[in-house]
């Protein structure tokens, strides 16, 4: 749809491959959709020079200028009228850099002087301007480090504010750090995840040069020791704890999981639901097949059977062999990984097993209870999606003769006389349908043809 109107606006780029310029220029599907329905809507943005629409517009237009195109006409800023990247957003229309730190700055004077040279915002966040500063005459680096050495953690100020600017450089940074640790004494003590999140990088930085007591924050969901990056409830969190706030039904099968995209009409649909969509399968560069990738390349990207996981020196079992983590100094190889999981009692199943999925309040499910679909009742005012025919329940035959797994004897006229036939010809044997799934024929392996009981 894209080469169509951008050749229609433009007979030149009939000589340009417009896919491979939207390849190289756009690496997400989202950025093409979205791009999609603007010049669906407006492909006068491509020849009218209209700071309007997204930025996505301006990139386009860019990139096939250096390919070639002679018509189209790069949108112009919104305040100033030259070409240039429009970076900022000013009364509906585009504009560059210099006239948005334009319209940022006088849109906050100075609450002392009424400059609009900002340099940052005080405590309370009011603007301030170069001449009254909000760190005023002192230096927020030295304050830091003097507060953190009156603590019990065995520093001098020197070590502590040599471990303050390695971790922030910035005079407003480390004013923020210094206010952090004034409104809340324990974040170096425990309390981190209520922090800015350079507080786990200063923890460490402190520890690194002999500090005692001090604690790298934790997630305060899982317990896990990693970088606190995202926020959840009011504090800093993990991605994978930021990552469970995602969850929602999906519109494809109906699992309560994590969301992974969304589709046309906005409805969201979990990470399997997504690759299984052919709109996002593109060409493997290994084996041509139309696939979702699995892998980015310098060549474009492989789909997940043509991933080769690189090998390596196991670190737990000392054997060479596709390891994750190769290029550390810890790689774990495949079956090491799996019995490293967590053992559990099943939720569904109720057995003990590895836990390989979890349900949406993290309860424990085994790898085949977590593959299942499940189907969740429908929130009020929401439509649910249409679910598919109910699984009847295995059907179980009662033990008779040994006859072949897949016939059974067939209906036929007893004698009149009354006698039991027992005289006669063999029975015929006729095919057996199941009576609670007559769909399909009732189909019992040979290794089930003696037990007490066959299922189909």
């Amino acid at each position: 749809m894209i080469s169509e109107i951008v050749r229609s606006a433009d007979p030149a780029c009939e000589r340009i491959d417009v896919a491979a310029v939207l390849e190289a220029v756009f690496r997400q599907r989202p950025q093409l959709r979205m791009l999609a329905e603007v010049l669906q809507a407006r492909p006068d943005l491509l020849t009218s020079g209209c700071p309007e629409g997204p930025r996505a517009i301006e990139r386009l237009v860019r990139a096939l200028r250096e390919a070639g195109a002679e018509h189209l006409v790069l949108p112009r800023c919104g305040d100033c009228g030259r070409e240039r990247p429009l970076t900022g957003l000013g009364d509906g229309a585009r504009i560059c850099t210099a006239c948005s730190n334009r319209r940022n700055t006088r849109a906050n004077p100075c609450v002392i002087c009424g400059s609009t040279t900002l340099a940052g915002r005080d405590r309370a966040g009011r603007p301030r301007c170069r001449a009254h500063p909000p760190w005023g005459a002192a230096d927020p680096a030295q304050e830091l480090a003097k507060l953190i050495a009156v603590g019990p953690f065995g520093v001098s100020p020197a070590t502590a504010q040599q471990a303050i600017r390695s971790v922030e450089r910035t005079r407003p940074g480390q004013l923020r750090l210094l206010w952090a640790l004034e409104d809340t004494p324990g974040l170096l003590t425990g309390r981190g995840a209520e922090g800015p999140p350079k507080i786990s990088a200063l923890a460490q930085a402190l520890i690194h040069r002999g500090a005692r007591g001090v604690v790298v924050p934790s997630c305060p969901f899982c317990r896990r020791a990693t970088d606190l990056k995202q926020r959840r409830d009011g504090l800093r969190c993990c991605g994978s704890c930021w990552n469970d706030t995602k969850i929602a039904t999906c519109a494809a099968c109906g699992r309560v999981r994590q969301i992974g995209g969304r589709r046309f009409d906005g409805q969201p649909v979990c990470g399997t639901c997504r690759q299984h969509d052919p709109f996002n399968h593109r060409p493997c560069s290994a084996c041509g097949e139309m696939r979702f990738r699995n892998l980015r390349t310098d060549d474009g990207g492989v789909c997940a059977a043509c991933r080769q996981i690189p090998t390596a020196i196991c670190a737990t079992c000392g054997k060479r062999g596709p390891c994750y983590f190769a290029n550390t100094a810890a790689p774990k190889c495949l079956p090491c990984s799996a019995k490293g999981r967590a053992e559990a009692v099943c939720t569904a199943c109720g057995k003990h097993r590895r836990v390989n999925n979890r349900t949406a309040t993290g309860e424990p499910l085994c790898g085949n209870c977590g593959n299942k679909p499940s189907r969740v009742p429908a929130a009020a005012g929401t439509s649910a999606p249409a679910a598919g025919p109910p699984r009847a329940s295995p059907c179980v035959r009662p033990a008779g003769p040994s006859i072949p797994p897949h016939t059974v004897p067939a209906p036929s006229a007893g004698p009149s006389n009354g006698s039991t036939g027992t005289d006669s010809a063999p029975p015929a044997y006729a095919p057996l349908t199941c009576a609670t799934c007559s769909a399909r024929p009732a189909v019992s392996y040979a290794r089930n043809w003696n037990r007490s009981s066959r299922r189909c």
